[in-house]
């Protein structure tokens, strides 16, 4: 299996639901994950998962990317802000409106339980 589908597979459900549309992996080169989303407010709302992904894929030292464009173009308009903000920043916060903060850490910290620690062969 190819590090970007296995990191695909293993980021993907620790998304938020309103996030997971709006995020392409596009590829794992030379220790940077880039990510492709379609405005800048979807940026902002992956960096604070930064460290638990690297946890989750088991790479301390990996660097992410974004860029912005509308999905499913790779073109010259990679800096076009043309795809939706998320409804949730313009009312009380950033987070997703949809799930109790309360919920997602109980859902990361049972996730994060499940991997398994020790010494690497």
């Amino acid at each position: 299996m190819g590090a970007l589908l296995k990191a695909k597979r293993q980021l993907n459900p620790l998304l938020p639901p309103s996030v997971q549309p709006h995020v392409r992996f596009l590829q794992i080169d030379r220790g940077t994950l880039t990510l492709l989303v379609d405005h800048p407010a979807w940026r902002t709302q992956l960096q604070p998962l930064e460290g638990m992904f690297r946890q989750v894929l088991g790479l301390p030292e990996l660097r992410f990317r974004y860029r912005v464009a509308r999905l499913g173009q790779t073109g010259s308009s990679q800096n076009a802000q043309s795809g939706p903000a998320p409804a949730s920043l313009h009312h009380r916060s950033y987070r997703d409106a949809s799930e109790p903060v309360e919920v997602k850490i109980a859902r990361w910290k049972t996730l994060l339980a499940s991997i398994p620690r020790g010494k690497k062969s």
